[in-house]
């Protein structure tokens, strides 16, 4: 179910998002969503680069303040940190690898992890159909602010932000590309993550994990290849501020007798 909240469920806001949200890309939806983030935290515009395309993305100040608001209740169950909250090199590098490597046009393209929203909202300038999921709310409302902010009507018409937790056993439908930037720091995340790939990838479909070329990450690759995923990855070099930082793209893809779509 895809719940559409006009301007009068504020509610709906404030309450925090159901299994699946999307609010119309009206002012004053777009300010209901502001006003609560601005009351929650120290926000400040960044305007950043990326593919050659620029965009204004809404971000906390000091994602280290976040620390102290962690509940030890929640850290306990599953050690959730608020990384969502950092515009991170590896999504400036994957928004760029939705504008510039693959053929998005048309295409129906998951990310996992959205965080503050940047690779979706690239995937949805490029033309895409975008679902774009978190497990954190606050970060599906960043998300989203950050949609309305930098698409067109036309290109916000084609998104739709919604809660997923990768490691359940939840049926989203299937899609042609599936992108991450920076989630799979977690080995307890590998298995999960290639059981939903199996899953959401059509029988041609492409996975993109942008990570800051970090062990870790090539040992998800290596788990996937031996899994049976066609594995290939690329090096990206992105600027960040007055640092440079080199990335990894891997692409994953399941041969047709694997994929079971």
């Amino acid at each position: 179910m895809t719940l559409v909240a006009m301007p009068q469920d504020e509610s709906a806001l404030r309450q925090g998002f159901p299994q699946a949200l999307r609010i119309a890309p009206s002012e004053t939806s777009l300010k209901e969503v502001y006003d609560l983030l601005y009351s929650r935290y120290d926000v400040v515009n960044e305007d950043v680069l990326a593919g050659g395309s620029h965009f204004s993305i809404l971000k906390v100040r000091d994602t280290n303040s976040l620390l102290d608001r962690i509940d030890p209740i929640q850290f306990a169950k599953d050690e959730r940190l608020p990384y969502w909250a950092d515009l991170w090199p590896a999504s400036l590098a994957l928004a760029a690898y939705c504008l510039q490597t693959v053929a998005l046009r048309g295409k129906s393209v998951l990310e996992l992890g959205s965080g503050l929203g940047l690779a979706g909202i690239a995937a949805a300038r490029a033309a895409a159909h975008v679902t774009m999921t978190d497990y954190d709310d606050d970060a599906l409302r960043f998300s989203l602010h950050n949609a309305v902010r930098n698409l067109s009507a036309d290109e916000f018409s084609r998104v739709t932000v919604r809660f997923l937790d990768w490691r359940s056993a939840e049926d989203i439908g299937t899609f042609d590309v599936v992108l991450g930037s920076d989630v799979v720091y977690d080995r307890g995340d590998f298995q999960p993550m290639l059981t939903l790939l199996r899953r959401v990838l059509r029988r041609s479909g492409c996975a993109v994990f942008a990570d800051p070329d970090r062990s870790i990450g090539a040992d998800f690759a290596r788990m996937a290849a031996d899994s049976g995923f066609e594995v290939q990855s690329r090096k990206h070099n992105v600027t960040v501020g007055i640092r440079d930082a080199l990335i990894r793209c891997y692409e994953l893809r399941l041969p047709a007798e694997v994929n079971p779509q």
